[in-house]
């Protein structure tokens, strides 16, 4: 039978986060769904990990060996998902159990896309390991205020803003998003036909923004935590430990040397000319 929701991480040297995040989603009680994981590690530490959960049939896990860029991992885990509903985390990210009732209230209401408002935020016990006077957050879950309210959203008049802004504030923006929101199947591969794949670009965030514009008629935004955000040391050293001047140093460019970065966008690396340059590209 199809699962009626996948959830997709695509991870690459992460594994003590990776492994807390499959141990946690394969508690629920609930079945109908399938937890898809794609690395892409140094290592196959994961994978001997997920040998372990052989039994459990709701874990689809995929290893591809580098060289294998960060947008090739996500196209690649979208491949393997099976849901009728798909939703893609980080895997230092949680969800928590009411993200089945939402996707069966979705399916029975004819809602293509879902996207829950940003109100719970977990800090590992490592996240400020390289800022000592922020120590006392770490370990810490912060959920922010919520009213559980339901929004029929405009999908075109707010595209329209993630246009005039050049792809910044993308995340208080009510538009149909695929990381830290659900999108149902039928309208990835609408997009998917017409492109041959499910994401290109240098921000998979903005380009399935851009994309999933064009194809989602059906939007709703909720009030209510369903993703838990979560925040830990390694992007925190990686953004602290490597300067960078040209794009082509940063590590969207990796395994991708044949990119071409858009006429329109000054060639400079900081994070909203990347953001800009991949809502170009899409």
């Amino acid at each position: 039978m199809k699962p009626i929701l996948s959830i997709l991480i695509a991870t690459r040297n992460r594994i003590p986060y990776c492994i807390n995040l499959i141990d946690s989603i394969l508690s629920f009680d609930y079945q109908n769904f399938e937890l898809v994981i794609q690395d892409n590690s140094d290592s196959l530490e994961l994978s001997d990990f997920a040998k372990t959960k052989i039994n459990d049939k709701r874990l689809i896990y995929n290893y591809t060996p580098p060289p294998f860029s960060s947008i090739d991992n996500f196209n690649a885990v979208l491949d393997l998902a099976n849901g009728e509903y798909l939703c893609m985390i980080g895997d230092d990210d949680g969800v928590i159990f009411e993200i089945f009732e939402l996707v069966e209230w979705a399916k029975q209401n004819n809602i293509e896309a879902l996207f829950p408002k940003f109100t719970a935020m977990y800090r590992w016990p490592d996240a400020c390991a390289l800022l000592p006077q922020y120590s006392m957050f770490n370990g810490n879950l912060e959920i922010f205020n919520f009213e559980g309210e339901i929004e029929y959203c405009d999908v075109k008049k707010n595209y329209n803003t993630l246009l005039d802004y050049a792809g910044l504030n993308l995340l208080n923006l009510k538009i149909p998003k695929l990381y830290h929101g659900i999108i149902k199947q039928s309208c990835m591969e609408s997009y998917k036909k017409k492109l041959g794949f499910y994401v290109g670009g240098l921000s998979p965030d903005i380009y399935f923004a851009v994309a999933l514009s064009q194809v989602i008629n059906s939007f709703v935004y909720i009030d209510y935590p369903i993703f838990i955000s979560g925040i830990c040391k390694a992007p925190i050293l990686e953004r602290m430990n490597v300067k960078i001047d040209l794009p082509e140093q940063s590590p969207h460019y990796r395994n991708r040397n044949n990119y071409k970065w858009s006429d329109e966008i000054p060639y400079f690396y900081c994070p909203e000319n990347m953001w800009a340059e991949s809502l170009f590209a899409a």
